[in-house]
């Protein structure tokens, strides 16, 4: 396997071969990045499309906070279509906004509510809470109700904490297919194939990439991991925006024609879900469709690391290989000792209830070496001595390329 490496020099790793793009093997970054490019255009006019029609004037609705208290709610005038959960956070209090992981939206008339939601919250609201799950970054388009979940919260429902995990663990698997175009060689044609609902209780979470036939006795190495975990750090460190945006499926299936994977998926939610648009997140210049709700921003994430790549063989025909990793928030972080642990738990391959019969293919002696290695945090970041917690930003600058 080859993956992107700054150095003019061949390094290898067991039998993977760290190459720069220079090698005398095919490489076609120009389909990769003109692909990029396309989507990117499509996402912003489409925002602008979006914006010229639905606002050709500003019109105002009301939106009632509900806080802890009586005393804690308040009633906010914002800008229909333009104005989002942030926004109204921003109005109540500044630490409110940033703790903010997503939104409970309550309409006000329930026979008028938009048709435009993100799929996940008809699916997961119909029996638990009246209420719809919205990004902090998702314009609110009529008078609502509204409410905060956070990652600590005292009096919430098991279903609110549940949300939470859900969302925090889709963006952090979202980042796993940002990272799969920059870590391997285009010549091996990586691709994300799918981000499979894996319960948080599981103790990671996944993204499912393909890579070329070429590669299929790949032997994942503790370099590997590490050079994937500098590259996902280097997004996270931008603080970036996770930017949602809701588009009719035929839209959706122009933006990724060139993907048979998620065309095949996107046909699939709108054969069971006609009257729902497709969500779709931006991250930087990676756009991928999900199948819910994701955090604000990366800076919410503090702990983060690729555990392990397990080859699966549930389809003989297809390269898959399943990428995990493991993240804890800022508002969530824990010794280091700790963290040991769950990293060392979060190496062992997670499944779908469809999925059970996947398994992994490595050796016995290779899955042996998985749980040999050492943590991945402790080899890429810097914990303080004095107080047995990682110094906040000891990553951020780390190259990925050393």
């Amino acid at each position: 396997m080859l993956l992107r490496r700054s150095s003019t020099n061949i390094h290898k790793f067991g039998k993977i071969i760290f190459l720069r793009e220079s090698s005398s093997l095919p490489v076609n970054q120009s389909s990769s990045h003109d692909d990029s490019t396309n989507k990117n255009t499509m996402f912003d006019n489409k925002l602008k499309q979006q914006m010229s029609e639905r606002i050709p004037r500003i019109e105002k609705i009301e939106v009632t906070y509900e806080g802890r208290g009586i005393a804690d709610n308040a009633v906010m005038y914002m800008n229909k279509h333009l104005s989002t959960p942030y926004h109204c956070a921003m109005h109540i209090s500044h630490g409110l906004a940033q703790r903010g992981v997503i939104a409970l939206v309550k309409p006000q008339n329930n026979e008028e509510q938009n048709d435009e939601v993100n799929q996940d919250n008809v699916i997961d609201n119909k029996e638990e809470d009246p209420s719809l799950i919205y990004s902090m970054n998702q314009p609110l388009d009529a008078d609502c109700r509204l409410q905060f979940l956070k990652f600590n919260m005292s009096q919430a429902t098991p279903w609110h904490h549940q949300q939470v995990n859900k969302a925090y663990w889709r963006s952090c698997a979202f980042i796993l297919g940002a990272i799969t175009k920059d870590a391997f060689q285009t010549s091996f044609s990586p691709h994300v194939y799918k981000f499979p609902d894996i319960s948080e209780k599981s103790g990671a979470f996944c993204c499912d990439i393909v890579l070329d036939e070429a590669v299929k006795d790949w032997k994942v190495t503790e370099e590997s991991l590490v050079y994937l975990t500098k590259l996902a750090r280097g997004i996270i460190s931008k603080q970036l925006k996770f930017e949602p945006l809701l588009v009719e499926p035929e839209f959706a299936m122009e933006m990724f024609h060139k993907d048979n994977y998620r065309r095949s998926e996107i046909e699939k939610f709108h054969e069971k879900n006609p009257l729902l648009p497709i969500s779709v997140y931006r991250l930087g210049n990676y756009i991928d469709v999900t199948s819910g709700p994701l955090i604000m921003n990366t800076s919410m994430i503090f702990h983060y690391v690729v555990t392990a790549i397990h080859k699966l063989h549930s389809n003989a025909n297809v390269n898959s290989w399943r990428m995990q990793g493991l993240s804890l928030p800022e508002d969530l972080k824990v010794h280091h000792t700790v963290w040991s642990l769950l990293e060392k738990r979060a190496r062992k391959l997670v499944r779908e209830d469809m999925y059970d019969n996947d398994t992994c293919t490595s050796s016995s002696s290779n899955k042996e070496n998985l749980l040999k290695y050492e943590s991945i945090e402790n080899k890429t970041k810097i914990y303080s001595k004095a107080t047995g917690q990682w110094v906040n930003n000891k990553w951020a600058s780390a190259d990925p390329t050393r």
